[in-house]
């Protein structure tokens, strides 16, 4: 090996200390904004939607955040109304239908259904359900938001929430 192969092979082995460094600090940022978001209210987060969304008495949700968890993933983040209780959230199941194009979605009619079991959770004084999706595209014409029986379908309860043009990315 003559000695500039050597030297660059050199170089890039000094440098991923460096970059094994900044991976690393990108994310513990990713994770301190998600905890900051969160203990904030979601004020400051950019991919944020106002619902403001009765969904029956006692499950008001506030907002709806996207945050990128990993390359296929996202936390779904609920931002509930400060006077939610525990035994209402978890006594129904939360239902998100999916919409986006044909093309993306083929063989669903366009549409694909994921069905959760929430969990509340407190940041702060604010009150929130967080949860792992894989949704089915970066962009999503609309989701519906519903509420059903918690292990399993029942139909709708209460008032289904619709938002539009989603852009995850």
């Amino acid at each position: 090996m003559d000695f500039k192969k050597k030297n660059k092979i050199y170089k890039i082995g000094n440098l991923l200390p460096y970059f094994v460094l900044i991976m690393l600090s990108f994310i513990s940022c990713q994770n301190y904004t998600l905890e900051k978001s969160l203990e904030n209210g979601l004020s400051d987060y950019r991919k944020t939607r106002y619902i403001n969304e009765k969904m029956l008495d006692g499950y008001f949700i506030k907002k709806i955040a996207f945050f990128k968890k990993d390359s296929l993933n996202y936390r779904f983040i609920f931002q509930l109304s400060d006077d939610a209780e525990k035994s209402v959230i978890e006594k129904y199941g939360l239902g998100l239908v999916y919409f986006a194009d044909k093309k993306t979605l083929k063989d669903t009619n366009g549409y694909i259904i994921h069905q959760m079991k929430p969990n509340l959770k407190n940041y702060g004084k604010h009150k929130y359900i967080i949860e792992t999706v894989l949704p089915p595209a970066q962009y999503l014409d609309s989701i519906h938001i519903y509420l059903s029986g918690r292990n399993n379908y029942t139909g709708v309860i209460g008032n289904m929430v619709y938002i539009k043009n989603i852009d995850l990315r």
